[in-house]
């Protein structure tokens, strides 16, 4: 009943339906309905145990579907099989932004996202937690990463990446633009690693948070990220907290944030040191003061100025003047 009505239905924008035991019928019936669907753009189906067959049918839909913009398939037993043919999906699909693939079994699928990442044009956030990839399908995730013109915001912890899956992306944070957010959270990358991506960023410039919470990164890979953060301009987030960095690291962040001005939050172990706790805070509102101010020059300035990817939302309801103001700040007529 319900897919019969997504079929006549176009006012319907989002549609929650995880943990439901939906069951590969239901599915289909889904998916049949999106091929004929222009209205819905949030679909969210975790926990649903779809499998492969789920998969397969939910692909034939995104091949035809251009308005669904957000798809969760979390813990949904899917496989190879299945991401193989979502991948294929992607290489069509023009309207999905955000694909949850969390807590999976597509690790051996890996070579089928990187192509479809290479060629897609629409996809901002992708989420493969959990789902053990390691160094050789990071490698393959990491070589899309150079030549994607879409990515925004990679969500890949608790994939067994190691210190080799971190040199991977780190290669390819050498010549990505594109990507702003990256999670390696629980990747067990050690100091090694964490050099890699040190590296990377002092060339890097657009990602702007960079999670490595739960890894092994110690005092030496603190000692590399800080050495980073003394050229580094865009990062605004580093997030470290339970890494194994004593006061010895935090020193090191600490030195680093003399001479940052665009780190605006660093999470890292309590060290039991509260005058380099305390330091660390000052230099971090410190940056964030000069980030506002930056921001609002801007704004009054007459002259263009890059704003680092900040953020800037309009709230209101009904005729406010969102509208106006955001097409006046584009330099565009409002009609």
């Amino acid at each position: 009943f319900l897919a019969d009505a997504l079929t006549k239905n176009m006012s319907l924008t989002s549609l929650g339906l995880s943990s439901n035991r939906i069951g590969n019928e239901g599915v289909k019936s889904l998916a049949d309905a999106l091929k004929e669907n222009t209205g819905l753009s949030r679909l969210g189906l975790s926990f649903n145990e779809i499998g492969d067959e789920g998969a397969m049918f939910l692909a034939d839909a995104l091949r035809e579907n251009s308005s669904l913009t957000n798809l969760n398939l979390e813990n949904n037993l899917i496989g190879n099989v299945g991401v193989k043919c979502l991948a294929d999906a992607l290489e069509r699909n023009t309207g999905l932004t955000c694909l949850y693939l969390k807590l999976n079994r597509i690790a051996g699928g890996a070579m089928f996202l990187a192509n479809a990442l290479k060629v897609n044009e629409s996809l901002d956030y992708l989420g493969l937690e959990g789902n053990r990839f390691g160094p050789k399908g990071t490698k393959f995730l990491a070589d899309a990463l150079k030549v994607n013109t879409s990515l925004t915001r990679l969500a890949f912890s608790s994939n067994d990446i190691g210190d080799k899956g971190a040199r991977c992306l780190a290669d390819s944070l050498k010549e990505n633009t594109i990507l702003a957010v990256l999670d390696l959270q629980g990747n067990g990358i050690g100091h090694e690693g964490a050099k890699s991506l040190a590296d990377a960023l002092k060339v890097n410039t657009s990602l702007t948070i960079l999670n490595l919470w739960s890894n092994i990164i110690g005092d030496e890979g603190a000692m590399f990220l800080a050495d980073a953060l003394k050229v580094n301009t865009v990062l605004t987030s580093l997030h470290l907290k339970t890494s194994g960095i004593s006061e010895e690291g935090a020193m090191c962040l600490l030195d680093a944030l003399k001479v940052n001005t665009s780190l605006t939050r660093l999470d890292i172990p309590f060290n039991g040191n509260d005058r380099i706790d305390k330091e660390i805070e000052d230099r971090l509102e410190t940056n964030r003061k000069l980030k506002k101010r930056k921001f609002l020059d801007a704004l009054k300035s007459e002259k263009k100025a890059p704003l680092n990817r900040s953020r800037l939302m309009f709230v209101g309801q009904g005729k406010t003047g969102k509208s106006a103001t955001v097409r006046s700040l584009l330099g565009k007529r409002f009609s």
